[in-house]
């Protein structure tokens, strides 16, 4: 869960990668979070995007694919999916 900006929330399964934010930073720069505002309730489409935007280089290595998808809500609320397609490594 993200609100103003600033993640509040992270939960993940056992075998997704750890994120490189921790909880009170800022959504990293080059996440599809500072694309177009959409409206409440209206989710983005789920995009590819580079792995160390939100993993750091060392777990990007076990990822050949990392997609976002983004779901606006009111008060500056957002939450932020992200699903990884892991390597052999990973």
């Amino acid at each position: 869960m993200v609100r103003d900006g600033r993640i509040t929330q992270a939960a993940r399964p056992d075998d997704f990668p750890w994120i490189a934010p921790k909880i009170e930073d800022l959504v990293p720069q080059g996440s599809i979070f500072y694309d177009e505002p959409l409206r409440p309730g209206e989710p983005s489409i789920m995009e590819e995007c580079d792995p160390e935007v939100w993993l750091g280089t060392s777990a990007a290595r076990k990822v050949d694919i990392l997609s976002e998808q983004d779901l606006d809500q009111r008060d500056g609320w957002a939450m932020v999916l992200l699903h990884a397609e892991l390597n052999e490594a990973g």
